[in-house]
């Protein structure tokens, strides 16, 4: 079973989440605990998953306003969005633009926030399109 616990600065468990109960209830139950250290300033696992999410409501919505990438992009062809095509044409060239970062997984918690407003805000100002909200769990 992997749990994620968030352990503060100053030693303590981070208060008040379902998964810290749950891994002092093991600890206390005898269970072994094995550790690995991440930067938490980095992107979470969550936030990759609502990444995703976002990017295929992204294209969806794109496709259900009739906006191919040919029209967003200016190519050729009539092509549908889909979540690759959202993340590598929209939202990668913008993240890079802001945070001089062109991996997704060097984004930091603050960035994807900021990087859905500029992107919700040029998508409304330009296609006249309300994007998805962020997804949240």
């Amino acid at each position: 079973m992997k749990l994620d616990l968030i352990v503060r600065s100053d030693g303590l468990l981070e208060a008040g989440t379902d998964e810290s109960l749950a891994i002092l209830k093991m600890i206390n139950a005898g269970s072994k605990l094995s550790c690995e250290a991440v930067d938490s300033s980095k992107r979470t696992g969550q936030q990759n998953k609502a990444l995703h999410v976002f990017l295929a409501q992204l294209a969806d919505t794109l496709n259900d306003s009739g906006f191919t990438q040919m029209k967003v992009l200016k190519h050729d062809a009539e092509i549908p969005w889909t979540t690759t095509t959202a993340k590598e044409n929209l939202w990668k060239p913008l993240q890079e633009a802001m945070i001089n970062r062109l991996s997704t997984t060097e984004a930091s918690k603050a960035d994807y926030s900021a990087i859905h407003f500029v992107l919700s805000q040029h998508l409304a100002s330009t296609l006249g399109v309300t994007v998805p909200a962020w997804p949240s769990r």
